[in-house]
């Protein structure tokens, strides 16, 4: 739960593991949004963060069996585990960082602005219009956006292919490509009448 509560947050490590389980709220029966306030998060922007329902209950669990008002303060112990686990089973070195990461390569290769996905991740952009500035009182545009571009490809159980094939299709990219392989139909064609032709 730790780690699919990083891996669908895109958030850093410290804050999404010591907000309040209050700030974890219900949106739909799909997904919950993690309102983080300013002081919580290390470039001081109030945002939402997004994860799927599922793993917000089983969070929202663990704290209460638990008995705490964080979802992992211990999550430098538990890191610790789950890194030498990795290193000792599969010779891979994972680390919280790594999840952080792989949110922002995987939403900067989508078509969802990114501006909203930059709000998501709590960061600040260094040029264009900054991410703070957007009031989404209403977050069912950005939900609807995470649920098209972001949460199957960071799905964790799901594989590369399953992701692959479930990436929106850009209009403009196949428009282009088949424009391309037109104009090469031509040719060739053109090549072939003339060679047998002679």
């Amino acid at each position: 739960s730790l780690i699919d509560l990083q891996a669908f947050s895109g958030e850093r490590v410290q804050c999404i593991c010591t907000i309040s389980t209050s700030q974890i709220m219900s949106f739909n029966d799909q997904y919950a949004i993690i309102k983080v306030k300013p002081f919580q998060t290390k470039a001081r922007i109030e945002h939402p963060s997004i994860i799927p329902k599922s793993v917000a209950d089983r969070v929202l669990r663990i704290a209460k069996q638990a008995g705490r008002e964080a979802p992992f303060p211990n999550y430098n112990s538990l890191w610790r585990d789950v890194t030498k686990l990795a290193l000792d089973k599969f010779n891979v070195r994972l680390t919280s960082h790594y999840l952080r990461k792989r949110f922002f390569s995987i939403a900067e290769k989508t078509s969802m602005p990114t501006n909203h996905w930059d709000l998501l991740m709590g960061s600040q952009k260094q040029t264009g219009h900054c991410a703070e500035n957007y009031s989404l009182e209403d977050y069912s545009e950005l939900i609807e956006e995470y649920a098209r571009y972001l949460v199957n490809p960071l799905d964790l159980a799901t594989t590369h292919q399953q992701a692959e094939a479930i990436k929106p299709i850009d209009l403009g990219s196949v428009l282009k490509e088949n424009a391309e392989l037109k104009e090469r139909l031509f040719k060739l064609t053109k090549l072939l009448t003339g060679a047998l032709a002679e």
